[in-house]
């Protein structure tokens, strides 16, 4: 600038920050059970601190197996499914000499095409992928992905009957595997087998920790009360008269009522077994149950 023939000039220095690598997210393309003999293609996602994803160009990448003996990850990135097993799958992502990684949990299964029991039926709500098997020793087996029986609309698995006024339904809980804290297998009744039905069920967590959910309109939020428990076998059960819904746990000295609901289902209702995975990555849990009886 001039003022009375005066120059005078300044410089202003600025320093662009491209942000660094803050965030690593695995992905998986598999949505099915993973079993054995699968090659599933791991991919991956590089968040920068400005919120900016990062091209794969930029990067360097590893993936390392848990237990080789179970998977094996090729350098890029095919999992390999060898053996029954559970284990965890790492992505290491590297830039400008920062190194961030992220470990999701992996569930191998033995192959089967599965089978029902007489009088059930099974769906799938949303976005999960699933499937029961009757095993010969009268135990059932469940595999199924899945984010929650939650919200407005729900999103799992569901092995039902359709029953007259049922009674009651009671089943043995005898293991979960956990894919998230809030991983869950329990006992429902519900006006219909549509995802947004009223309903009221009671549920397990991984750590066998009890949860009682229920939706008293079609269409409408969840309500939930927790219990605690300390381990499986739990036995849950639900106890129908009218419109009044009794909830039960047996954990170990004979049955605890839990809670009771007032909820009109109707007459002609499903009764059965709802599971989710809520995995981040769309992989599978699997539970096993026992004594399932509906009256």
């Amino acid at each position: 600038a001039a003022f009375k023939g005066i120059t005078k000039s300044s410089t202003l220095e600025i320093t662009v920050l491209n942000g660094v690598l803050q965030t690593v997210n695995v992905i998986s393309e598999k949505v099915d059970p993973v079993v054995i003999g699968d090659k599933i293609q791991l991919d991956f996602e590089a968040i920068l601190s400005t919120g900016v994803k990062v091209e794969k160009s930029e990067v360097n990448v590893s993936y390392e197996s848990g237990d080789e003996s179970v998977i094996t990850i090729d350098e890029n990135g095919v999992m390999t499914a060898l053996a029954e097993g559970r284990t965890n799958a790492t992505v290491y992502v590297e830039k400008d000499g920062l190194r961030k990684s992220n470990t999701i949990a992996v569930a191998v299964f033995d192959k089967y095409e599965g089978k029902l029991g007489d009088g059930f039926k099974e769906i799938n709500f949303g976005t999960s992928h699933g499937y029961a098997d009757f095993l010969d020793d009268g135990k059932i087996k469940i595999r199924c992905t899945g984010d929650n029986f939650w919200n407005t609309s729900d999103d799992g698995y569901y092995l039902y009957k359709e029953v007259k006024n049922p009674k009651s339904i009671e089943m043995t809980i005898e293991s979960l595997y956990k894919m998230s804290t809030n991983t869950s297998v329990g006992i429902t009744m519900r006006s219909s087998a549509d995802p947004k039905s009223k309903n009221v069920a009671v549920r397990c967590t991984p750590d066998a920790n009890i949860i009682m959910v229920w939706r008293n309109e079609n269409g409408g939020e969840y309500d939930y009360k927790g219990a605690q428990n300390k381990q499986f076998p739990v036995r849950l059960k639900l106890e129908r008269d009218g419109n009044v819904i009794n909830a039960y746990a047996d954990r170990g000295n004979g049955y605890e009522l839990l809670r009771s609901f007032d909820i009109d289902l109707g007459n002609d209702i499903t009764v059965g077994v709802p599971v989710f995975a809520q995995s981040s990555n769309g992989l599978s849990t699997e539970t096993i149950i026992s004594d399932l009886v509906i009256k």
